[in-house]
This record gives structure tokens, sequence and C-alpha cells, in this order.
């Protein structure tokens, strides 16, 4: 579904709430007879599919399914236009359906990002290898020294936006979305691929290949040589054994419903001096993936129907999640192995971890139970086994749903979930952060261990040694309105051979509109497990009745100039990276930041910090490298090269262009 689809169906949605809405004496939006009774049963969820085996299967399907979607949505029209009243309310053609989300994630640990899974590399904005620094920044990837952080090349890719990178050897891929030349939007119908290896002659890389995949990019992932990238894209008018998914490797739906799109999961074969691709598709949406070592996951939630349909309220399908597996052999596409459902949505992929023999999957999600007059959320944790006692003939899945923990967080949502070894660490909030403790050692019999209350939330939990885990979130307060979000909170946790957990220190910094990048995307963590020392970027408002932020030890107000800002401009108390010890306390120990490179001209795209919703990309440091021999850090503006003790001092630097001249600026979303 690209842009102007998407737009088309809100405007719909919207038109049909502004008659649901008018009332006071007018007679739009009183009906006085209800839309036309589907007749159809809703869809059924089974566990198992198989492909079709050929074009002609697949079209007469297709046809079927168009034949069926139509006929119901004339008869609609019908009775919408036979009163007035009826006008503007308009069906959203496959209301339902999650759209593809276009993502912002081998297996070496030299790239330098944090990963959710060790040896399964993520896509993201910076990487590192024994020679070269890599970042991307608009639609340029800039590729420095690592030793004297002199900048040897940049590549421009024209029209594509929101890069991604990994690196393979003497292979890097950038993956990016093109702009779409109408209104500056970005497409999301689809991307592109570029592979560059480096030349041994100048040691200068060069485009190897360009893939242009069709549909919206999801998400990628990089395990030994193997790239497998996923995507979502609508189902062919004329499929084509000839086209790029042959209609033998497209798997029917797991839900009977009136899906058009399919996931489609390619494998591109990065070892080897020819570059090969295999790959598969299943038809149904996918929003979200979690991968191992073992398996490929990917989550969806709803599913393409009658949006005037009552019964869509109380259907268990519609309203929760469906997680689809795919086996993974190395240089082969990924195989359909089984799919599952469960109550609830995921917060992101964090929420699925996999045990360490891969025979159980675990995913924490939040549940919401409507009723005519509140809304109430619950949580649970969900165990999936693979059952080898089943046969596996006929893509039967193995796959099923096993267990679950007892209900839990009532009335709080997911904000943060970790899974550690044999222990799930799961964080809720509604005013305050229930920071819950399960013991996974009998993946069939989850149990909660302990729970424990405090204020605020953590939206990120990263270990920092065996028994201590660092949370990374904001504070919360209340107003008049009801809570609303201050300033960052870190929080430092204990966690017993018992389940037990207590809080060893809590601290706060900043007023309200502080942002820390790692509480939407943990690839802005930086953790450096031999020197115990942390890496956060950051941007701090002042606290409303003082002019200086609690617990920082930089005073530098930001946005002074001999030049007047514009009117817009945020004046950040600080923005950068703060530095922590944290085993030694949770007061940064340093600051690095790439502040004064910010002109006053540029200074509005530094952007408004929203904490936890929303918040512009910022020109400040992005993402910290750690080398051998201290932090790199990496703005859209330059490079820096620190010192690894305090007071991490700036040894080299290198600016990307002249800012005075140029304002770095990045894609809407």
């Amino acid at each position: 579904m690209n842009y102007l689809e998407f737009a088309s169906r809100a405007i719909s949605l919207l038109s049909l709430a502004s008659v649901l809405l008018t009332g006071c004496g007018s007679q739009q939006g009183v009906f006085t007879d209800p839309p036309p009774e589907i007749g159809l049963p809703l869809p059924s969820f089974r566990t198992k599919s198989s492909p079709f085996r050929n074009c002609n299967e697949l079209t007469e399907w297709q046809n079927e399914k168009d034949k069926v979607w139509k006929g119901i949505n004339d008869t609609y029209s019908q009775w919408q236009t036979q009163d007035s009243r009826h006008v503007g309310a308009v069906p959203a053609a496959g209301a339902g359906a999650t759209s593809a989300t276009t993502g912002a994630q081998s297996g070496s640990s030299a790239s330098s990002t944090n990963i959710q899974i060790p040896g399964v590399d993520e896509p993201d904005i910076a990487k590192l290898d024994n020679e070269y620094i890599f970042y991307a920044r608009q639609s340029r990837v800039e590729i420095l020294s690592k030793n004297s952080l002199a900048a040897l090349q940049t590549l421009d890719m024209g029209t594509l936006r929101n890069l991604q990178l990994l690196i393979h050897r003497d292979r890097l891929v950038v993956i990016g979305v093109p702009l779409e030349p109408v209104g500056g939007f970005l497409g999301n119908n689809s991307f592109q691929v570029h592979i560059f290896r480096r030349a041994r002659s100048n040691f200068e890389f060069t485009l190897e290949k360009e893939i242009r995949f069709v549909g919206g990019y999801i998400d990628a992932r990089l395990l030994k040589g193997d790239l497998i990238i996923v995507a979502r894209q609508e189902l062919p008018d004329s499929p084509s054994e000839q086209s790029e998914i042959p209609c033998s490797r497209i798997y029917q739906p797991v839900i009977d419903s009136f899906e058009k799109d399919m996931t489609t999961v390619h494998n591109i074969h990065l070892d080897g001096k020819k570059l090969t691709q295999d790959s598969t598709a299943i038809i149904g949406g996918g929003h979200q993936i979690f991968m191992t070592a073992h398996h490929l996951y990917i989550v969806a939630s709803g599913y393409t129907w009658f949006y005037w349909d009552p019964r869509l309220r109380e259907d268990h399908l519609y309203n929760n999640s469906i997680v689809t597996r795919f086996d993974l052999t190395p240089h082969h596409a990924p195989e359909f192995s089984g799919a599952a459902s469960f109550d609830g949505r995921i917060h992101n992929q964090l929420s699925l971890g996999e045990s360490a023999d891969g025979k159980h999957l675990f995913i924490a999600s939040t549940i919401t139970a409507r009723t005519a007059s509140e809304q109430r959320l619950s949580n649970r944790l969900w165990v999936f086994a693979d059952d080898k006692q089943k046969p596996n003939q006929d893509h039967t899945s193995s796959f099923t749903l096993a267990a679950s923990s007892e209900s839990f967080g009532e009335r709080e949502d997911i904000r943060a979930v970790r899974f550690l070894g044999e222990r799930a660490y799961v964080v809720t909030f509604e005013r305050t952060d229930p920071l819950f403790t399960f013991d996974l050692s009998q993946p069939l019999k989850p149990r909660m261990m302990s729970r424990l209350e405090v204020p605020g939330f953590s939206a990120y939990l990263h270990p920092v040694s065996a028994n201590m885990l660092l949370g990374v979130g904001y504070q919360v307060t209340n107003g008049g309105w009801g809570w609303r979000l201050g300033g960052i909170q870190l929080s430092l946790f204990e966690t017993a051979e018992d389940g037990s957990v207590r809080t060893i220190e809590q601290k706060e910094f900043g007023g309200a509109g502080s942002h820390v990048d790692a509480g939407r995307n943990h690839h802005a963590f930086t953790y450096d497990q031999n020197k115990d020392l942390v890496a956060l970027p950051v941007r701090l408002m002042p606290l409303p009745t003082q002019g200086t932020t609690q617990g920082t030890t930089q005073g530098t107000t930001q946005g002074t100039s001999d030049q007047p800002s514009p009117a817009n401009t945020v004046q950040f108390e600080f923005s950068g990276a703060w530095i922590l010890a944290p085993k030694k306390g949770l007061k940064p120990i340093g600051h690095l930041t790439h502040a004064e490179w910010i002109p006053d001209s540029c200074r509005w795209r530094h952007g408004a910090a929203n904490g936890w919703s929303w918040a512009q990309k910022s020109l400040d440091i992005r993402r910290v490298l750690v080398t051998e021999n201290g932090f790199i850090s990496l703005s859209p503006l330059g490079a820096k090269a620190h010192c690894d003790t305090a007071p991490f001092s700036t040894r080299k630097e290198t600016r990307f262009f002249n800012p005075e001249t140029e304002c770095p600026t990045d894609s809407w979303y």
C-alpha cells in the first residue's frame, strides 16, 4: 500500500468519524438502518500452510477473493447511496490490515552495534570493522579510517533515504528507501539494496550489485554471510513463475481473510565470489521480525476485513497477533515451519526471545479488553514449543502455543522487555514502573519470581554484569490532566539468584522534553564491557525552576550566538552523549558533544524532543562506537575520536561538510 492509498483510507475513516459524530438536530449521521450484514464467517486460523502449486492456482485464488470482496463492497455502496444520511460512510478497502512498517535492524561483534542476539547482526546507521568506520547520513555513506579518522570515501546514494548499513568481510550493504518526487514523502512501496565491495588495488568500495525490491521494507538480519531481508508487497495482478518470487514459492495464508499483500523473505548470500539470492513469501502481513541462529519469526496483527462488521469487536484474531516461523538453512531461503496465534500486541522486537536450544519461543504481549464503558489492559508471557512428537508432513506445523504465565500488570502496558538466559524481565507502566522477573528454566512452566515497584518507567533494559541491570527511561510527574513525562531517568537494579530484584540507585536528569535515544532504539545504546563504560546519546531540557540540569557536570548552554536564533529554536541544556560507569554509579563521568558544530541557522532542525512518543532526529551525536583506543562519536555533522578515560578528551575530528552553508536534513519519519 503506497502513501496515497494510505492517505485515502485515512480520509475515508475520518469522514466516517465525522458523520458518526455529527448531531445536534442534524439528520446527517443518524442511521435508521444498519449496514448490510457480511454473510460470511469470520476468518479462521490454521497453523499450517503449503505453497501454491503453480500460478494458475494462485490466480484462481485471487480472482475468487476479489469477486467476493467486490460483491460485498458493491452492496455496501448501494446502502450508502440510498440515503444522504449515509454519505461519508465509505468502507476503507483493506481496513484492518497491518501496513508494512518501514524499518528502521557477519555476526561479528566488530560491527559495534548493540544487537539482540549474539551472532545475528542488525542494520544500523553506523558500523565498524578492523579498518573502517561507516556512517550513514541523509543520502550519503561516509567511510573513515578507523585509526586516523581521515575521510576516505563518500558514497552518494542519490534519492535513497533512511539508509541502513551492514558489513560482511569486504562487502558493505546499504539498504535505503527512495524519496518520491511528489510531496517529498518517502515511498513505502519499494526499496533498494546496494552491495559494495572493497577493491584490492586501491581499497575503495565500488558498487558490485544493485537490487530493487517491490514492497515496503520491514527489517533485515545478517547471519554468517546470509543477508535475510523481510518486506511486504502487494500480490501481482498477473503472477508469473518468472517473477522475483515464483508462484510455487508463495505460501498460502494462515488466515482465510481478504489479504492482498504478501510478506517476502529474501536471502542474499554474501559469501563467495558471486552474489546469489533465494526468496520465498507467504500471503499475509507482518510488521516486526525476530531472528536467531535457528529461526526467523514474523509477527503480524489484525487482518483485512470489512470494517463495519460488528463482530470484529469481539473477534480474537482481529484484535490479537499471529507469529509465523521460518526455519533457517545456510545459503537457502528460509522455509515456513509453522504459525501460532496469541492474545495481545507486542511492544517491539525485544518482546520476543528464544531458548538456547531453539525449541521454545517466548513472547511478552499487552492484551486490550474493550467493553462499552472502558478499555482494560493486562499482560502475559507466552511460550511456544516445537513438538517433535508431532509428524511434520504436508507442512503440518509442530510449532504450537504450549503455555503461558498468569496475567500480570493489570491496567498497564509493556514498555520494555529483556530475555536473558533463563530469566525474563518485563517493565509495565501506568503511573509507576513495575519490573517483573520470570523464571524460564522450565520453559513450559513460566513462573513470576518477583515484582519491583519504582517511580517512572524504563524503556530499555541492558545487563551490565551477571547480576545487574541498567534501566533507561523517563520520570513521570502528575499534572492537572493526569501523568506526563518528565526528564530522563536511569535505574540500576541488582538481580539475585532467588529472582528478587532491588534498586541500587536511581537518578533523574533534566526537565520535560528531554530525550534519550536508547529509549526508542537499542542501537543507540553503547556498552564497553571490558571498561564498564556506557555511552548514551541524550538531549536535556532545563528544569522549569532552575537554570542548570541535575546530575550533569557540563554547564554549556547551546543556542547562544552573535546572530539571533529562529523563534522556534530549542534551547537544550545539553545535547551529545553521556559516559557512565554504571557499576560505580549513575552520575555521568564524562560528556561528548558536537553541539559547537551546529550553527544557529540549522539549530531548528536539532528538533524539539518529546521524550517517549516522538522526537525530531538530533543534529548532535547519534552513535558512539567503541575502539581499542577509545570512543568514536558520530553525528550528521562529523566524527570525533575520544580518549577512553575521563575526561574523554577529543584526540581527532573530521567534519563532513560546512554546516554554515548546508543543514543536514533527515526523512520525515
